[in-house]
C-alpha cells in the first residue's frame, strides 16, 4: 500500500491532488470521511468532491471485531485483539456525476454517511449473534 498523508486541517491540497493522480491512473484508496478532528461518523466533503473530479464510485465498508480496545478519543479508534472474531461489510457503490452541484453533492455525502452507518449497526448485530 502507498500511504497519502493529508487532511483538511494538513497538506490537504496535496493529498487530494496525489489521490486525483492515483485514481485517475486506475489505482484504488480508502478514505476515513470523517475527517481528522469529527465529527464522528460525518461524512466530509473530501470524498464526494474526489468521486465526482475522478468518476469513481464510493464503496461504503465497514469492520468490527468483538475483543477490541476502544480509545478514548474523538473518533473511538477501535483496536483489534488477538483471537477476535471479526466481520467486515460493504455497501453499493454510489456514484457521482461530473456536473453535480453543491445540493446533490451533500445529497450524495448524506448518502454514503447513511451507508456507512447501516453497516456499522449490521456488523455490530452480526457479531453480537455469533
Amino acid at each position: 500500500y502507498k500511504l497519502i498523508r493529508g487532511s483538511s486541517t494538513r497538506g490537504g491540497s496535496k493529498a487530494f491532488l496525489q489521490m486525483v493522480k492515483l485514481l485517475n491512473n486506475g489505482g484504488k484508496i480508502v478514505i476515513t470521511p470523517d475527517g481528522p478532528k469529527g465529527p464522528l461518523k460525518k461524512v466530509k466533503s473530501g470524498a464526494v468532491m474526489l468521486a465526482r473530479l475522478t468518476q469513481t464510485p464510493v464503496i461504503s465498508v465497514s469492520f468490527s471485531c468483538n475483543k477490541k480496545k476502544v480509545f478514548n478519543s474523538w473518533d473511538k479508534f477501535n483496536l483489534m485483539k488477538p483471537f477476535s472474531n471479526a466481520v467486515i461489510a460493504y455497501a453499493e457503490p454510489v456514484t457521482i456525476d461530473r456536473d453535480a452541484d453543491k445540493k446533490i453533492l451533500n445529497i450524495k455525502a448524506k448518502e454514503i454517511e447513511n451507508k456507512l452507518n447501516s453497516l456499522d449497526r449490521e456488523t455490530e448485530d452480526f457479531l453480537k449473534s455469533m
